[in-house]
């Protein structure tokens, strides 16, 4: 394996694995995700139930079809396009995050289980996750490949590290009282 491949599995991986937590966090506890999108008043509040449903849909869908294909190798034009669709919606939260950190400052994440509000870092968190989506479509176009346990474990391991440490440094910091500017 490649250096690239490595860390585009990597990426592929980070960002799959924290979408598909999102959905399943989101899934569990859909109550918090529609007060979090009623606190940020962005959509009208008769369209929030339907809103946490299409959000907990598409993360399920696509950061499940991610982890599925870093598991198998199979790197398919569906691959390409769940990938690229992850890369967008991490945008779009990206984008949201920021309508929303100027707009109603303070208003709760909704990323997780916690209510941890909106800061820069959750905008840069949600940009980090669509750069590693795109990332994860490699240049070279070649298969994902994991040829042996030893390079699957470093990469599984990586990546689950990664994902944990980005799932929780907004609410850490947060907590500590250190704002991004």
């Amino acid at each position: 394996m490649t250096p690239i491949s490595f860390v585009a599995q990597v990426g592929g991986a980070i960002a799959g694995t924290t979408l598909l937590a999102a959905g399943l966090t989101h899934l569990t506890r859909p109550r918090r995700l529609m007060a979090a999108l009623s606190a940020q008043r962005v959509v009208p509040q008769a369209l929030v139930p339907a809103c946490a449903v299409v959000l907990i849909l598409f993360e399920l869908s696509l950061g499940g079809t991610v982890v599925s294909v870093l598991l198998t190798g199979d790197t398919s034009a569906a691959y390409r396009l769940a990938v690229g669709a992850t890369a967008g919606l991490y945008g779009l939260f990206a984008a949201y995050s920021l309508i929303v950190l100027r707009f109603r400052p303070g208003a709760p994440c909704g990323c997780g289980s916690d209510l941890t509000p909106i800061t820069g870092w959750v905008v840069a968190r949600a940009g980090l996750y669509a750069v590693l989506s795109l990332g994860a479509l490699r240049l070279d176009g070649g298969p994902l490949s994991i040829p042996n346990v030893s390079e699957a474990s470093l990469l599984i391991m990586a990546s689950a590290s990664l994902a944990i440490l980005l799932w929780i440094f907004p609410s850490a910091v947060s907590r500590s009282g250190r704002a991004m500017p």
